[in-house]
């Protein structure tokens, strides 16, 4: 049995033996097969997205300085194919920072993520990319930019003078 989507109890029946030779050998998990490695990828979750369900039981009011600041939550091109909305902002919201705003446009991408940023070849493509991002952040004026990406992390702190800061950290805060 195959899953039709990631999240869904809906499923098809496929042969083992035909499923094994379409997703093939994987370099990463060699020896395991690829209908063990579907299963394990279906139990993995985002921490937001493992957190969300359990929102009710975490503190609403939070005593770190959420009032302090001006969050800009972006949300990396990756967990936006995921497909499972935007768990940190009601999260984040619920806990207290009520002055966290998402960024308003979901067709911006930081320019550093898959292999952009980290070859220096593409440097100035990846820069180009992520000004774009950056001229777009600019006029709303972050005391702090949350962002769940280490990519996206590293790149907005390259090339802007905000902090920037994975939402885990902020809930860590809350809960402490």
């Amino acid at each position: 049995m195959v899953p039709l989507t990631r999240r869904t109890n809906r499923f098809i029946s496929v042969k083992r033996s035909l499923y094994e030779k379409i997703m093939g050998e994987d370099e990463l998990f060699p020896g395991i097969p690829a209908s063990e490695r579907l299963l394990l990828a279906n139990h993995v979750f985002d921490l937001g997205e493992f957190l969300l369900p359990s929102v009710d039981f975490l503190p609403s009011g939070c005593t770190v300085s959420a009032s302090k600041h001006h969050f800009v939550y972006f949300a990396p091109c990756h967990q936006r194919e995921q497909k499972i909305g935007r768990p940190y902002v009601r999260l984040l919201q619920h806990m207290g920072f009520e002055k966290l705003q998402e960024f308003p446009d979901t067709m911006y991408c930081c320019g550093q993520g898959g292999i952009m940023g980290f070859k220096s070849h593409y440097h100035e493509i990846s820069t180009r990319i992520g000004m774009r991002l950056v001229e777009k952040i600019k006029p709303l004026n972050p005391g702090i930019i949350v962002t769940e990406c280490l990519s996206c992390a590293i790149q907005l702190s390259q090339l802007t003078s905000y902090r920037v800061i994975h939402p885990a950290l902020l809930i860590a805060a809350c809960l402490e």
